[in-house]
């Protein structure tokens, strides 16, 4: 194994075991600045831009928080943290990374917004999962909702971008969880939204997206972000979980192998105005083609049904 640094000479702390590169820890850091340079500006950014970074308090989350702040610093790019508090646990799931989000928010002087699922949906995540229970996968409620959410509450606060936490491991899982669904609309769909689209959604960035969930955690322990104590409680009863432990093993086998699934991916979306959309009756945002109402007010309706029928 690689023992001194490739760039500097001198004794290396991280291997890369898909370059066969060594670092130290200030090239280390600058790598990661690279690449998340070379993907913002491939994403299409630009000075003077408003981001509000979706802040979960997940080492991914706040790793991309310390990263736009040391690469968007020069550019004049204002940046807000915005947290999102689904109710897991009566919000003490969420509560518990609170104060490390704030210190790390105002020690990089970035204003903090903590909005929650109670005051946009009027329901928490484990209230649906009570009242949905064997209707809907909890992550997948989750999701619908926190995308809607964190969107609806960057538009609140009109940023110009949405910058989202994915790393190269949680892209190269979508890919495959959309195989595995048989989702090809899921695989062809771009976040390149179209024009007409930009009334209803803040464009998305992905910092992370070149960036390994090994390479992450590494980063998170140089800058002193402590492990995650709890994962969420329902993490274990998702399909990405399952994925995430297959791709985990062939990328130990195999190095390389969640860069080649999100290369695939890539070659098989298409621009956004190319896929038929339809526009929910109810909110007006777009959905799925033959669609009548979008997935958030079919969860909406079906809180209300069961609230009913309590």
């Amino acid at each position: 194994m690689q023992t001194t640094c490739d760039v500097c000479g001198k004794p290396a702390v991280y291997f890369d075991n898909r370059s066969g590169k060594g670092y130290c820890a200030l090239h280390f850091r600058q790598m990661l600045e690279k690449k998340v340079r070379k993907e913002l500006r491939k994403q299409g950014l630009s000075q003077n831009e408003r981001i509000v970074m979706g802040i979960s308090g997940g080492k991914d989350s706040l790793v991309m928080m310390d990263l736009l702040w040391r690469v968007e610093a020069p550019y004049h790019v204002e940046l807000i943290a915005l947290t999102v508090d689904e109710g897991i646990e009566n919000g003490q799931y969420r509560g518990r990374r609170m104060d490390l989000i704030k210190r790390m928010a105002q020690e990089r002087g970035i204003k903090h917004e903590v909005q929650s699922f109670r005051d946009k949906y009027g329901f928490t995540l484990d209230e649906a999962v009570q009242f949905l229970g064997g209707k809907e996968e909890p992550c997948t409620l989750c999701g619908v909702l926190r995308r809607r959410a964190l969107n609806d509450y960057a538009k609140g606060l009109k940023a110009t971008r949405l910058a989202i936490a994915h790393n190269l491991d949680d892209e190269a899982e979508t890919v495959l969880m959309n195989v595995i669904r048989g989702d090809a609309k899921g695989l062809m769909r771009s976040e390149n939204y179209a024009e007409d689209l930009y009334d209803y959604y803040v464009p998305r960035i992905k910092p992370m997206r070149t960036i390994t969930e090994r390479e992450s955690a590494f980063y998170a322990y140089l800058i002193g972000v402590p492990p995650e104590e709890e994962e969420c409680p329902y993490a274990r009863l998702s399909l990405r979980d399952g994925v995430r432990s297959f791709l985990e093993d062939l990328e130990e086998k195999h190095p390389g192998t969640a860069d080649s699934m999100v290369k695939f991916g890539e070659n098989i979306k298409v621009k956004g105005k190319r896929v038929d959309r339809s526009f929910c009756s109810l909110c007006g945002y777009p959905t799925s083609k033959g669609r009548d109402i979008c997935r958030v007010c079919e969860i909406k309706g079906m809180m209300r049904e069961a609230e009913e029928r309590i």
